[in-house]
């Protein structure tokens, strides 16, 4: 199945791109499609603890079981004060 990795940000520098596409096995967790965005751009930040992750628009979590075509959504934490 093909998931859809957006990404924003930092990470948009990071990997030159907004979108990717993911080819992985049926029923795939996010934290699967986390580990194959890790891979491919080792320097890229995602620790889980520091994005809020969204599957089709919706908040998820590491190990939600994706669809094909579902949308992942890697948005980081914005900080401030």
């Amino acid at each position: 199945m093909v998931i859809s990795v957006n990404f924003h940000g930092l990470q948009r520098m990071v990997t030159q791109t907004g979108e990717m596409k993911v080819s992985l096995s049926q029923g795939t967790r996010v934290d699967h499609v986390l580990e194959a965005v890790q891979e491919r751009f080792p320097k890229l930040p995602l620790q889980k603890e520091d994005l809020l992750i969204t599957v089709n628009d919706r908040v998820s979590t590491a190990d939600h079981q994706l669809k094909e075509s579902d949308k992942v959504s890697l948005l980081p934490h914005i900080g401030g004060g």
